[in-house]
């Protein structure tokens, strides 16, 4: 009886070290990515986005020719089937390939009375940085999770009425066909963009 007494408390002590040195185990920063503050400064209002195949377009454009030259696939496809869109109605899509995977939004902006959604445009999308290859998503060409609050902050600046340490950055302003856009960034605790957004707002 006591052996086993004696084998059980080695035990717990084994345990508590391992425990003890796990806490104690440094964490890794994390890491960051650089981006071109001229050029996103000089393009982010015209939602030009670039896949991790190099190809890119620009907001709004048809559904069929973002999946085109993006090379990936809608993951909710099955589910959504032949789908008309009625004047302004919106749908949202998952989009999904090696390592990527975001959303975006789609809407019937003509006056058409009924268009399949693969004829709609894409007005917004989201990507984050659940997956790793998200980071090879550039926004404007170069912005993407894992840049840093402050290349965000020398490229546009602050946002009017916004605190540094704010976990969202909401920008807006005009496209080339003068209709309001908005770009939302947010941020993780160690002020790394978590997350990019771009929309066309539409009525």
């Amino acid at each position: 009886m006591k052996k086993i007494i004696s084998i059980m408390l080695a035990l717990v002590m084994l345990l508590s070290f391992a425990a003890c040195n796990k806490d104690k185990t440094p964490s890794t920063p994390q890491e960051t990515v650089k981006i071109d503050g001229e050029m996103l400064k000089a393009d982010w209002q015209s939602g030009k986005i670039v896949f991790p195949n190099g190809n890119s377009v620009q907001l709004p454009c048809k559904v069929s020719e973002f999946i085109e030259k993006s090379g990936l696939k809608i993951g909710n496809e099955s589910v959504i089937g032949d789908k008309v869109l009625a004047p302004r109605e919106e749908l949202t899509l998952n989009i999904a390939g090696d390592g990527v995977t975001f959303k975006v939004t789609v809407r019937n902006t003509t006056s058409t009375p009924e268009m399949s959604y693969k004829d709609a445009n894409v007005i917004e999308y989201n990507f984050n940085n659940t997956n790793v290859g998200n980071r090879q998503i550039k926004f404007a060409g170069t912005l993407t999770p894992g840049a840093t609050r402050e290349a965000v902050e020398d490229a546009l600046g602050r946002p009017k009425g916004q605190k540094k340490d704010d976990t969202l950055y909401y920008y807006t302003g005009k496209n080339d066909k003068n209709r309001t856009v908005k770009l939302i960034v947010s941020f993780n605790s160690d002020n790394i963009v978590n997350s990019v957004a771009y929309e066309i707002v539409y009525g």
